[in-house]
Protein backbone atom coordinates (compact mmCIF):
# COMPACT_ATOMS: atom_id res chain seq x y z
CA UNK A 1 0.00 0.00 0.00
CA UNK A 2 1.27 3.05 -0.88
CA UNK A 3 1.50 6.30 1.21
CA UNK A 4 -1.01 7.92 -0.27
CA UNK A 5 -3.23 4.85 0.06
CA UNK A 6 -2.32 4.73 3.93
CA UNK A 7 -3.31 7.90 4.34
CA UNK A 8 -6.63 8.11 2.29
CA UNK A 9 -8.02 4.85 4.73
CA UNK A 10 -6.62 6.55 7.67
CA UNK A 11 -8.10 10.31 6.87
CA UNK A 12 -11.15 8.47 5.39
CA UNK A 13 -11.53 7.47 9.22
CA UNK A 14 -11.99 9.91 10.34
CA UNK A 15 -15.65 11.72 11.44
CA UNK A 16 -16.24 15.02 10.77
CA UNK A 17 -17.05 16.49 14.51
CA UNK A 18 -13.53 15.23 14.98
CA UNK A 19 -12.51 17.16 11.70
CA UNK A 20 -14.32 20.10 13.31
CA UNK A 21 -12.98 19.46 16.90
CA UNK A 22 -9.43 20.66 15.13
CA UNK A 23 -10.69 23.65 13.84
CA UNK A 24 -12.40 24.95 16.93
CA UNK A 25 -8.81 23.95 18.63
CA UNK A 26 -7.13 26.20 16.12
CA UNK A 27 -9.44 28.88 16.08
CA UNK A 28 -9.84 28.68 20.03
CA UNK A 29 -13.50 29.09 18.98
CA UNK A 30 -15.70 26.53 20.77
CA UNK A 31 -18.61 27.62 18.32
CA UNK A 32 -17.17 26.89 15.11
CA UNK A 33 -18.86 24.68 12.50
CA UNK A 34 -17.02 23.31 9.29
CA UNK A 35 -18.74 23.69 6.12
CA UNK A 36 -18.44 21.28 3.73
CA UNK A 37 -16.38 18.35 4.00
CA UNK A 38 -12.18 19.00 4.49
CA UNK A 39 -9.80 18.25 1.98
CA UNK A 40 -6.36 16.99 2.16
CA UNK A 41 -2.96 16.49 -0.03
CA UNK A 42 0.04 14.77 1.04
CA UNK A 43 3.12 16.40 1.93
CA UNK A 44 6.32 15.06 -0.11
CA UNK A 45 9.12 14.73 2.59
CA UNK A 46 11.89 12.14 3.51
CA UNK A 47 10.94 10.31 6.13
CA UNK A 48 14.20 8.36 7.43
CA UNK A 49 11.93 6.95 10.69
CA UNK A 50 9.72 4.21 9.04
CA UNK A 51 7.13 4.45 11.73
CA UNK A 52 6.06 7.37 9.95
CA UNK A 53 3.45 6.47 7.66
CA UNK A 54 3.19 10.00 6.11
CA UNK A 55 2.37 13.66 6.09
CA UNK A 56 -0.93 15.36 4.96
CA UNK A 57 -2.38 19.22 5.16
CA UNK A 58 -6.03 19.09 5.82
CA UNK A 59 -7.72 21.86 4.53
CA UNK A 60 -10.94 23.42 5.00
CA UNK A 61 -13.72 26.39 5.65
CA UNK A 62 -15.72 26.73 8.89
CA UNK A 63 -18.56 29.28 10.62
CA UNK A 64 -16.60 31.22 13.21
CA UNK A 65 -17.52 34.30 15.44
CA UNK A 66 -15.81 36.44 12.81
CA UNK A 67 -17.34 34.90 9.94
CA UNK A 68 -16.38 32.36 7.53
CA UNK A 69 -12.99 31.66 7.57
CA UNK A 70 -10.39 28.89 6.19
CA UNK A 71 -8.49 27.00 8.35
CA UNK A 72 -5.38 24.42 7.54
CA UNK A 73 -3.51 21.90 9.27
CA UNK A 74 -0.95 19.31 8.87
CA UNK A 75 -1.69 15.63 10.02
CA UNK A 76 1.16 13.42 11.16
CA UNK A 77 0.49 9.66 10.56
CA UNK A 78 2.84 7.10 12.93
CA UNK A 79 2.83 3.21 13.74
CA UNK A 80 4.53 2.32 16.78
CA UNK A 81 4.12 -1.22 16.30
CA UNK A 82 5.89 -1.13 12.81
CA UNK A 83 9.38 -0.75 15.45
CA UNK A 84 12.25 1.57 14.65
CA UNK A 85 14.80 1.01 11.58
CA UNK A 86 18.31 1.23 12.43
CA UNK A 87 18.67 5.31 11.30
CA UNK A 88 15.98 5.77 13.73
CA UNK A 89 16.20 3.17 16.71
CA UNK A 90 17.14 6.63 19.00
CA UNK A 91 14.44 8.61 19.20
CA UNK A 92 11.26 7.52 21.48
CA UNK A 93 8.04 8.53 19.50
CA UNK A 94 6.23 8.19 23.09
CA UNK A 95 7.94 11.40 23.98
CA UNK A 96 7.17 13.33 20.82
CA UNK A 97 3.31 12.27 21.90
CA UNK A 98 3.61 13.72 25.30
CA UNK A 99 5.59 16.73 24.02
CA UNK A 100 2.21 17.32 22.05
CA UNK A 101 -0.31 16.10 23.66
CA UNK A 102 0.64 17.68 27.19
CA UNK A 103 1.66 21.08 25.56
CA UNK A 104 5.77 20.33 26.94
CA UNK A 105 8.60 22.68 26.05
CA UNK A 106 6.66 25.59 25.52
CA UNK A 107 8.39 28.58 27.53
CA UNK A 108 7.52 32.51 26.42
CA UNK A 109 10.76 33.74 26.54
CA UNK A 110 12.35 30.83 24.08
CA UNK A 111 12.57 31.41 20.70
CA UNK A 112 12.24 27.62 20.16
CA UNK A 113 9.23 25.68 20.40
CA UNK A 114 6.89 22.66 19.08
CA UNK A 115 4.76 23.15 16.26
CA UNK A 116 0.91 23.66 17.86
CA UNK A 117 -0.85 20.21 18.38
CA UNK A 118 -4.59 20.91 17.89
CA UNK A 119 -5.36 17.35 19.12
CA UNK A 120 -4.12 13.81 19.14
CA UNK A 121 -5.33 10.31 18.06
CA UNK A 122 -4.52 6.43 18.54
CA UNK A 123 -7.10 4.73 16.31
CA UNK A 124 -6.58 0.87 15.52
CA UNK A 125 -3.49 -1.17 16.02
CA UNK A 126 -2.36 1.89 18.02
CA UNK A 127 -1.36 4.39 15.43
CA UNK A 128 -0.85 7.58 16.58
CA UNK A 129 -2.56 10.74 14.70
CA UNK A 130 -1.11 14.30 15.14
CA UNK A 131 -2.98 17.58 14.35
CA UNK A 132 -0.21 19.76 14.08
CA UNK A 133 0.29 23.41 12.79
CA UNK A 134 0.29 24.32 9.50
CA UNK A 135 3.71 25.96 8.78
CA UNK A 136 3.29 26.46 4.95
CA UNK A 137 4.20 30.06 5.15
CA UNK A 138 7.30 29.56 7.05
CA UNK A 139 10.51 29.33 5.34
CA UNK A 140 11.30 26.07 3.32
CA UNK A 141 14.61 24.46 2.66
CA UNK A 142 16.78 24.76 0.82
CA UNK A 143 17.64 27.71 3.39
CA UNK A 144 19.70 30.87 2.89
CA UNK A 145 22.99 31.32 4.94
CA UNK A 146 20.67 34.13 7.06
CA UNK A 147 18.19 31.42 7.85
CA UNK A 148 20.94 29.43 9.31
CA UNK A 149 22.17 31.78 11.65
CA UNK A 150 18.96 32.73 12.98
CA UNK A 151 18.15 28.80 13.59
CA UNK A 152 21.54 28.08 15.40
CA UNK A 153 21.04 31.20 17.66
CA UNK A 154 17.52 29.88 18.38
CA UNK A 155 18.91 26.49 19.16
CA UNK A 156 21.56 27.91 21.23
CA UNK A 157 19.51 30.09 23.33
CA UNK A 158 17.34 26.98 23.95
CA UNK A 159 19.85 25.07 25.26
CA UNK A 160 21.20 27.34 27.01
CA UNK A 161 18.22 28.44 29.12
CA UNK A 162 17.48 24.86 29.60
CA UNK A 163 20.68 23.97 30.82
CA UNK A 164 20.63 26.45 33.58
CA UNK A 165 16.68 26.38 33.88
CA UNK A 166 16.08 22.21 33.70
CA UNK A 167 12.61 21.63 32.97
CA UNK A 168 10.29 19.16 34.86
CA UNK A 169 9.23 16.53 32.75
CA UNK A 170 6.84 13.71 33.17
CA UNK A 171 9.55 11.02 31.93
CA UNK A 172 13.18 10.24 31.58
CA UNK A 173 14.97 11.68 28.92
CA UNK A 174 17.53 9.18 27.23
CA UNK A 175 21.40 10.49 27.88
CA UNK A 176 24.10 10.72 25.44
CA UNK A 177 21.84 9.80 22.64
CA UNK A 178 24.52 10.71 20.63
CA UNK A 179 26.65 7.66 21.36
CA UNK A 180 23.38 5.54 20.40
CA UNK A 181 23.54 6.90 17.30
CA UNK A 182 27.29 6.20 16.34
CA UNK A 183 26.74 2.80 17.46
CA UNK A 184 23.16 2.15 15.38
CA UNK A 185 24.46 1.32 12.46
CA UNK A 186 24.86 4.96 10.54
CA UNK A 187 28.23 5.31 11.87
CA UNK A 188 32.31 5.10 10.45
CA UNK A 189 32.88 2.24 12.59
CA UNK A 190 32.97 -0.09 9.68
CA UNK A 191 35.65 2.17 7.26
CA UNK A 192 37.52 -1.40 6.68
CA UNK A 193 35.95 -2.62 3.43
CA UNK A 194 35.82 1.82 2.82
CA UNK A 195 39.69 1.51 2.95
CA UNK A 196 40.46 -2.00 1.74
CA UNK A 197 38.66 -0.58 -1.63
CA UNK A 198 40.37 3.04 -1.80
CA UNK A 199 41.63 2.88 -5.13
CA UNK A 200 38.58 1.94 -6.77
CA UNK A 201 37.45 4.71 -9.12
CA UNK A 202 34.50 5.58 -7.43
CA UNK A 203 35.77 6.09 -4.22
CA UNK A 204 38.66 7.77 -5.96
CA UNK A 205 36.53 10.16 -7.41
CA UNK A 206 35.25 10.96 -4.53
CA UNK A 207 38.46 11.60 -2.55
CA UNK A 208 39.78 13.58 -5.45
CA UNK A 209 43.13 13.17 -3.55
CA UNK A 210 42.29 13.48 -0.38
CA UNK A 211 44.29 10.72 1.37
CA UNK A 212 41.80 8.22 2.53
CA UNK A 213 44.31 7.59 5.86
CA UNK A 214 41.68 10.86 6.46
CA UNK A 215 38.93 8.98 6.66
CA UNK A 216 39.92 6.25 9.00
CA UNK A 217 41.43 8.80 11.23
CA UNK A 218 38.03 10.57 11.73
CA UNK A 219 36.60 7.38 12.34
CA UNK A 220 39.06 6.53 14.97
CA UNK A 221 38.93 10.75 16.56
CA UNK A 222 35.04 10.40 16.55
CA UNK A 223 35.29 7.23 18.47
CA UNK A 224 37.77 8.42 21.12
CA UNK A 225 35.52 11.72 21.66
CA UNK A 226 32.64 9.83 22.27
CA UNK A 227 34.83 8.52 25.05
CA UNK A 228 35.00 11.56 26.58
CA UNK A 229 31.76 12.90 25.90
CA UNK A 230 30.19 11.63 29.17
CA UNK A 231 32.02 14.57 30.82
CA UNK A 232 31.08 17.24 28.51
CA UNK A 233 28.73 19.62 30.14
CA UNK A 234 25.02 18.56 29.66
CA UNK A 235 21.73 19.80 28.95
CA UNK A 236 17.93 19.75 26.98
CA UNK A 237 18.55 19.20 23.72
CA UNK A 238 16.01 18.78 20.50
CA UNK A 239 18.09 15.89 18.77
CA UNK A 240 16.87 15.46 15.36
CA UNK A 241 17.64 19.25 14.91
CA UNK A 242 17.94 19.21 11.28
CA UNK A 243 16.89 21.80 8.67
CA UNK A 244 13.90 19.96 7.86
CA UNK A 245 12.84 19.74 10.97
CA UNK A 246 12.93 23.33 11.65
CA UNK A 247 10.86 26.84 10.38
CA UNK A 248 13.23 29.27 11.38
CA UNK A 249 11.02 33.03 12.08
CA UNK A 250 12.38 36.51 12.92
CA UNK A 251 11.80 36.19 16.43
CA UNK A 252 11.26 32.31 16.68
CA UNK A 253 12.17 29.29 15.68
CA UNK A 254 9.26 26.04 15.48
CA UNK A 255 10.57 22.58 15.73
CA UNK A 256 9.01 19.03 14.67
CA UNK A 257 9.46 15.86 15.32
CA UNK A 258 10.10 15.91 19.54
CA UNK A 259 11.25 12.10 19.16
CA UNK A 260 14.65 13.02 19.60
CA UNK A 261 14.53 14.98 22.91
CA UNK A 262 17.57 14.08 25.20
CA UNK A 263 20.06 14.75 27.83
CA UNK A 264 22.83 15.32 25.56
CA UNK A 265 26.48 17.38 25.49
CA UNK A 266 25.84 21.28 25.36
CA UNK A 267 26.56 21.51 21.08
CA UNK A 268 24.80 18.58 19.96
CA UNK A 269 22.22 20.04 18.43
CA UNK A 270 24.33 22.47 16.33
CA UNK A 271 26.41 20.00 15.57
CA UNK A 272 23.11 18.01 14.23
CA UNK A 273 22.08 21.17 12.48
CA UNK A 274 25.75 22.09 10.78
CA UNK A 275 26.18 18.05 9.71
CA UNK A 276 22.94 17.31 8.37
CA UNK A 277 23.16 20.44 5.68
CA UNK A 278 26.36 18.57 4.49
CA UNK A 279 23.38 15.89 2.92
CA UNK A 280 21.01 17.39 1.75
CA UNK A 281 21.95 18.40 -1.91
CA UNK A 282 24.93 19.56 -3.27
CA UNK A 283 24.59 23.91 -3.03
CA UNK A 284 23.57 23.59 0.37
CA UNK A 285 26.29 21.47 1.51
CA UNK A 286 28.75 24.13 -0.09
CA UNK A 287 27.13 26.91 2.02
CA UNK A 288 27.19 25.05 4.62
CA UNK A 289 31.71 23.78 4.52
CA UNK A 290 32.10 27.53 3.83
CA UNK A 291 30.04 28.50 6.31
CA UNK A 292 30.50 26.41 8.87
CA UNK A 293 32.21 28.47 11.90
CA UNK A 294 29.68 31.53 11.02
CA UNK A 295 26.65 29.55 11.91
CA UNK A 296 28.84 27.89 15.10
CA UNK A 297 29.57 31.03 16.22
CA UNK A 298 25.64 32.24 15.64
CA UNK A 299 24.72 29.82 17.99
CA UNK A 300 27.29 30.71 20.82
CA UNK A 301 25.67 33.93 20.87
CA UNK A 302 22.49 32.09 21.52
CA UNK A 303 23.84 30.28 24.38
CA UNK A 304 25.45 33.54 25.94
CA UNK A 305 22.47 35.13 25.16
CA UNK A 306 20.59 32.67 27.68
CA UNK A 307 23.23 33.44 30.19
CA UNK A 308 25.16 30.37 30.09
CA UNK A 309 29.02 30.51 30.63
CA UNK A 310 30.50 27.31 30.18
CA UNK A 311 33.90 26.67 28.34
CA UNK A 312 33.26 27.66 24.57
CA UNK A 313 35.91 24.64 24.28
CA UNK A 314 33.68 22.11 25.32
CA UNK A 315 30.96 22.86 23.15
CA UNK A 316 33.26 22.31 19.95
CA UNK A 317 34.02 19.29 21.59
CA UNK A 318 30.32 18.50 21.05
CA UNK A 319 30.12 20.09 17.74
CA UNK A 320 31.61 16.51 17.04
CA UNK A 321 29.44 14.45 18.48
CA UNK A 322 27.47 14.00 15.34
CA UNK A 323 29.47 16.00 12.83
CA UNK A 324 32.17 13.18 11.71
CA UNK A 325 28.44 11.10 10.97
CA UNK A 326 27.75 13.57 8.33
CA UNK A 327 31.42 14.37 6.82
CA UNK A 328 31.99 11.18 6.81
CA UNK A 329 29.16 9.80 4.97
CA UNK A 330 30.95 12.10 1.78
CA UNK A 331 33.78 9.63 1.43
CA UNK A 332 31.85 6.44 2.93
CA UNK A 333 28.75 6.86 0.51
CA UNK A 334 30.61 6.34 -2.59
CA UNK A 335 31.71 2.86 -1.03
CA UNK A 336 28.37 1.96 -0.26
CA UNK A 337 27.43 2.47 -3.86
CA UNK A 338 30.52 0.81 -4.87
CA UNK A 339 29.12 -2.49 -3.21
CA UNK A 340 25.59 -1.66 -3.44
CA UNK A 341 24.59 -1.78 0.16
CA UNK A 342 23.02 1.72 -0.28
CA UNK A 343 21.08 0.17 -3.61
CA UNK A 344 18.25 -0.88 -0.93
CA UNK A 345 17.47 2.80 0.31
CA UNK A 346 18.11 3.68 -3.31
CA UNK A 347 15.28 6.36 -3.15
CA UNK A 348 15.95 7.12 0.28
CA UNK A 349 19.20 8.73 -0.73
CA UNK A 350 18.70 9.92 -4.00
CA UNK A 351 16.07 12.42 -2.85
CA UNK A 352 17.78 13.24 0.16
CA UNK A 353 20.98 14.12 -1.43
CA UNK A 354 19.19 15.59 -5.14
CA UNK A 355 21.11 13.42 -6.96
CA UNK A 356 21.32 9.83 -8.41
CA UNK A 357 23.65 7.11 -6.76
CA UNK A 358 25.62 7.52 -10.27
CA UNK A 359 26.02 10.81 -9.63
CA UNK A 360 26.76 11.57 -6.11
CA UNK A 361 30.62 10.88 -5.68
CA UNK A 362 31.45 13.07 -8.69
CA UNK A 363 29.92 15.76 -6.21
CA UNK A 364 31.86 15.14 -3.02
CA UNK A 365 35.23 16.36 -3.75
CA UNK A 366 34.20 19.85 -1.93
CA UNK A 367 33.05 17.98 1.17
CA UNK A 368 35.61 15.31 1.46
CA UNK A 369 38.27 17.95 0.83
CA UNK A 370 37.14 19.72 4.31
CA UNK A 371 38.15 16.22 6.24
CA UNK A 372 41.72 16.54 6.68
CA UNK A 373 40.96 19.84 8.40
CA UNK A 374 38.79 18.84 10.87
CA UNK A 375 40.96 15.99 11.27
CA UNK A 376 43.57 18.38 12.64
CA UNK A 377 40.82 20.38 14.82
CA UNK A 378 39.26 17.51 16.24
CA UNK A 379 42.88 15.85 16.89
CA UNK A 380 43.71 18.89 18.93
CA UNK A 381 41.00 19.37 21.02
CA UNK A 382 41.50 15.88 22.26
CA UNK A 383 45.55 16.67 22.82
Amino acid sequence: MTEVDRLAVILGGVSLSEFESVARSIFADPTVMLIGQPGWRTIDAVHNDRRTLGLAKVTGRAKTQNGILDWSCVIKVIDPSLGANVAAAWVNVDIEEQVYELGLMVDEHLPFRPAKCFRTDRIDDGIKLFWLEDLSDAPHPPWSLDLYLTAARHVGEFNGQLALNPPELPFDLPVDVHRVRRNAGANLENVTSFYENRTDPIIMKALDGVPPESVVELSELWGKLHEVSPALPHGVVFGDCHARNLFPFKNETVAVDWAGLAFDPIGADVSVLIGSGLTWGIDEALMIVENERLIFDSYLSGLEAAGWSGDLLDVRRAFFTHFPLYLGFSAILPEWIRSGQIEVRRDFAEARYGATLEELPGRMPPITARIPGYVDELRGLLA
